[in-house]
């Protein structure tokens, strides 16, 4: 978990991660995985209203949070940044600085 989600969710959290991945994304891997990883059977319900209605995330300007008006690219450049930032930390402790 380094460096998949556990690394995201410091610097995005767990709902905007799904908004930048797709909502969509997220509800399909949802579907096909809860089965087999959880006790839950099916996908959280806010989710698949939230696909249902078209609101995927960054690539539909909508999803758990607004990104219409550029909120979009602030919201990657931010997450690029602040993933860039703690890379740099991992890299130094790993070299002992």
């Amino acid at each position: 978990m380094r460096f998949g989600p556990g690394f995201r969710y410091p610097i995005i959290g767990p709902l905007q991660t799904a908004d930048l991945g797709g909502l969509d994304t997220f509800y399909y891997i949802s579907s096909y995985l809860f089965n087999e990883l959880s006790d839950a059977k099916e996908p959280p319900e806010v989710l698949k209203e939230r696909m249902d209605a078209q609101k995927l995330g960054v690539k539909s300007k909508e999803g758990f949070y607004d990104y219409s008006d550029g909120k979009d690219e602030e919201a990657i450049k931010r997450r690029d940044k602040m993933f860039f930032k703690m890379l740099k930390y991992i890299h130094m402790e790993e070299k002992g600085q």
